[in-house]
């Protein structure tokens, strides 16, 4: 099964995927400053 059999399926996961990974650098960047601490 390739990607391209379900192109809706990839179009949803690439979105999910790519706002994962923004909403976690923003999440990172927000509490960079508290992870001094934590370490």
């Amino acid at each position: 099964m390739w990607f391209f059999e379900h192109f809706y399926s990839t179009v949803y996961f690439w979105i999910f995927t790519v706002a994962a990974f923004l909403f976690g650098a923003v999440v990172f960047r927000r509490l960079k400053v508290h992870f001094a601490d934590i370490l």
